[in-house]
């Protein structure tokens, strides 16, 4: 006959085992981590290349690995002392928890930094479409302020030619001594805006003579 109690009892005891001694063996696991930036002085320099990720080896038990949310482990650059230029600075993985079992990883990556420069620029005022009322012309136009400041990595403002403002014609009336507000924009030779070029202030007084 087959003794229910003790075999159950064996399967339970058996199982118990073997999850522990699952627990405790060793474990190594591949995964990518984010890559973030810290201590940067955004005010001198912009981040013109930062890896995205790195691979880290995680390696413990399975417990303890299975403790930790990889989503939630992270990489740290630290970009205190940084200067422009492609240099290697050092690496810092986030949480402690997480820190502990991460043995093999990046101890350094290379980043660019790029200093942030800014120079005044002439506004050009541009008309566009027709006046609605018959009658009238526009001989010119004026802007205020007549220039303003932008600011940017040095590459991208180094190639800026122009900021301009352009006024639409139909809505302008011309009894009135109001000026208009317009955006303005920083342009290269080929009227192409860039990316991380901002104009200081971001819009100018149009006036129509």
């Amino acid at each position: 006959k087959i003794n229910w109690p003790i075999l159950i009892a064996s399967m339970v005891i058996s199982l118990f085992l073997w999850a522990t001694v699952g627990a405790q063996t060793s474990q190594v696991r591949i995964i990518s981590v984010d890559v973030k930036s810290q201590g940067a002085d955004t005010e001198r320099f912009f981040i013109r290349s930062l890896p995205e990720s790195i691979n880290a080896t995680l390696r413990g038990t399975t417990s303890q690995i299975n403790a930790v949310s990889t989503e939630s482990i992270e990489a740290y650059v630290d970009l205190t002392n940084a200067k422009t230029g492609r240099n290697e600075y050092p690496i810092r993985i986030f949480p402690e928890q997480a820190r502990q079992l991460v043995t093999e990883f990046p101890r350094t990556v290379t980043v660019e930094m790029e200093a942030i420069v800014q120079r005044d620029v002439a506004v050009t005022v541009e008309t566009s479409g027709e006046m609605s009322e018959p009658g009238y012309v526009i001989e010119k136009v004026s802007s205020d302020p007549s220039r303003v400041t932008i600011r940017g990595p040095k590459t991208e403002v180094d190639q800026i030619e122009k900021v301009r403002a352009v006024l639409p014609l139909g809505p302008v009336d011309p009894r009135r001594t109001a000026p208009y507000p317009l955006d303005v924009i920083a342009l290269t030779k080929e009227n192409r805006p860039m990316q991380f070029v901002r104009c200081i202030p971001l819009q100018v007084g149009v006036t129509p003579f």
